[in-house]
């Protein structure tokens, strides 16, 4: 969640690099414009990542797409959010604490999986093997 504006953050962002991707319903070329013109064409990437859920290649080409339009380069991360896979009941613990929600009721709103955790280079060089520019940036 943003809690400010690109008007407010563009005399601070000098030298900070974005990484754009999240959330899809989000994506959009105004906004990878706006953001490019903030950041700077060196400074903005579209950021992939590959979670094994079922959405993964749909929002892929999304971001694909949003890169080649606006001629922003693809960085590939895995938005992490724990650092190992038994970290995920801990965050999903934390997930109901702040929506005073039991798991149970919390139900789809919890990640799928664990993939969402720190990954060694090589998983994801396996995740990322079609796109090696993405890993490089």
């Amino acid at each position: 969640m943003c809690l400010g504006t690109l008007d407010q953050l563009a005399p601070l962002a000098k030298g900070i690099i974005c990484l754009y991707g999240s959330p899809p319903s989000e994506l959009s070329i105004e906004n990878a414009q706006a953001l490019k013109k903030c950041f700077g064409a060196t400074h903005l990437f579209i950021e992939i990542h590959h979670h094994l859920d079922q959405g993964v290649q749909y929002r892929t080409e999304k971001l694909i797409h949003l890169g080649q339009a606006c001629q922003i380069p693809l960085v590939a991360s895995n938005d992490v959010y724990h650092a190992t896979a038994k970290e995920k009941q801990l965050l999903d613990v934390l997930h109901c604490i702040r929506k005073r929600k039991t798991l149970d009721q919390a139900g789809r709103e919890l990640f799928p999986n664990a993939e969402h955790r720190l990954k060694s280079g090589k998983e994801m060089r396996s995740l990322f093997a079609n796109y090696p520019k993405a890993l490089r940036n």
